[in-house]
């Protein structure tokens, strides 16, 4: 065997260490890679086992805890770990190199699992501090101005109902295409708390209570979302289970209409 073939073996020592392999929201995986990056060595959470569960043959309750430390103020502290596949078969985790090469095994998979946010007091803060913060920095289109005349068309540009249905139209297109784009952490920021309000919500609600352009919202929805394509609420879109603790209720959002 070659020196260069020796460079890409892979180290197979702790093929039998068991993991878990976790799927976590996107804001707590980048919280803690700032926090791992700006404090190396901290801890980072904790995990509760409660196995009582185990003498009926179901799974045991695991619930996840995020320190409550300065680097993670603005990350919701309590979550819930809900098994997805308690013995997956021929699934291991692997360190790469520089080169995005897999140099040595970390442990074999026993257990896959999903993370999502407790939606309890602290959730509830965090969400609410996020919306306020957004809410702030996000700019809507406002007209300004009196009665015009045109013709024999009169234009109520502030509040009024006099507007020709053609004209009225076309001010609404303009406006809705000069909607200032916020970044995608803020329009999280925005959405989460309305998916806790309602579980269900069509697009056209949501543009209405985000202020966005369509195409951005849909973008971003399509990461966090599920969009129901049959049922009751075909059309409508609701949080994938990573980003919810599964506890809203079934009642539709407001309609946009």
């Amino acid at each position: 065997m070659s020196d260069d073939d020796d460079e890409h073996d892979i180290d197979l020592e702790r093929k039998d260490t068991a993991v878990w392999l976790v799927k976590v929201p996107k804001f707590l995986a980048e919280g803690w890679t700032r926090a791992a990056e700006s404090h190396p060595g901290i801890s980072l959470g904790s995990v509760s086992i409660d196995s009582s569960a185990a003498a009926s043959g179901q799974p045991p309750q695991v619930t996840l805890h995020v320190p409550d430390e300065h680097w993670a103020e603005e990350i919701p502290k309590n979550y819930t770990l809900r098994f997805t596949n308690m013995a997956p078969s021929n699934e291991f985790v692997f360190t790469e190199n520089s080169q995005n090469r897999a140099v040595g095994i970390v442990g074999s998979v026993r257990h896959e699992a999903t993370v999502s946010p407790i939606q309890d007091a602290d959730y509830l803060r965090v969400m609410k501090r996020r919306t306020e913060r957004a809410s702030v920095h996000s700019r809507g289109v406002k007209i300004v101005g009196t009665d015009v005349v045109r013709g024999d068309h009169q234009l109520r540009e502030v509040g009024g109902r006099t507007w020709n249905a053609d004209l009225k139209k076309k001010r609404t297109e303009r406006t809705l295409d000069r909607r200032e784009r916020m970044s995608r952490k803020d329009l999280h920021d925005i959405l989460f708390p309305l998916f806790n309000e309602f579980q269900y919500w069509n697009l056209k609600g949501l543009v209405e209570r985000t202020n966005q352009p369509q195409a951005w919202l849909k973008e971003v929805l399509a990461e966090v979302c599920i969009l129901n394509r049959r049922g009751p609420y075909t059309g409508m879109y609701q949080l994938k289970p990573e980003f919810t603790a599964g506890g809203s209720g079934g009642a539709p959002g407001p309609s946009g209409k």
